[in-house]
């Protein structure tokens, strides 16, 4: 008898060990989840494929539900480093990661070729427009003619 309650402690032991270091896992899956954001070299689609992962490592128990979707979402969107592009994704409520994904791509390339073109125009005016030195100028050559 004496082996089977040692038997029995130490499969005991080994139960509460794995659900401390379950618990403790979840713990740091929780913490690496909320602090997952997107690198800066990293394209929007690498960043996407790795939300999924860490949402099934950390949510083990929710299989693919809405509810699950939508903390998805709500992670991947925190972590984009453009405030101004995930509240235009947002406004559009999209029901996927897929589509997330795809509108924040669409509206990133948007944001970027108009910056483009805002640069090209303001090189292309910059002959039109007058530089610090060239204000004074212009207000000396008005005294003298008035």
């Amino acid at each position: 008898m004496g082996q089977d309650k040692a038997r029995d402690t130490d499969l005991l032991a080994d139960a509460v060990r794995r659900r401390v270091d379950r618990h403790a896992l979840l713990q740091t899956y929780h913490a690496m989840l909320n602090n997952l954001c997107k690198g800066f070299t990293e394209s929007t689609q690498d960043y996407a494929a790795r939300d999924p992962m860490m949402m099934s490592r950390t949510y083990p128990d929710i299989e693919m539900t809405q509810t699950l979707n939508q903390l998805s979402i709500q992670h991947f969107m925190k972590g984009m480093p453009d405030p101004e592009i995930s509240y235009e994704v947002m406004k559009l409520y999209p029901r996927t990661l897929e589509k997330v994904t795809d509108m924040f791509t669409w509206l990133e390339y948007c944001k970027l070729n108009t910056r483009r073109k805002i640069s090209s125009m303001t090189l292309n005016t910059s002959n039109i427009i007058p530089t610090d030195g060239s204000e004074e100028e212009e207000s000396d050559v008005r005294r003298m003619h008035s």
